[in-house]
């Protein structure tokens, strides 16, 4: 299943505010603990706070 850009982006915001917890955070929103462990990996790289290929390096739209 596909999640829109926007989707992610709060789950990032919710994973970072309310929980450190990637398990619980997942949960909330209903998705696999290991896609929003991915997706919150990809951002930290997007924003320059971890090592790796961006979202734009990749040539991809998302996460």
């Amino acid at each position: 299943m596909k999640y829109t850009d926007e989707f992610k982006h709060e789950a990032f915001r919710l994973h970072r505010s309310e929980t450190s917890e990637i398990e619980k955070a997942a949960r909330e929103i209903g998705v696999a603990p290991e896609s929003l462990r991915r997706w919150v990996s990809q951002d930290s790289i997007d924003l320059g706070q971890a090592e790796g290929l961006t979202t734009a390096e990749r040539g991809g739209p998302s996460a």
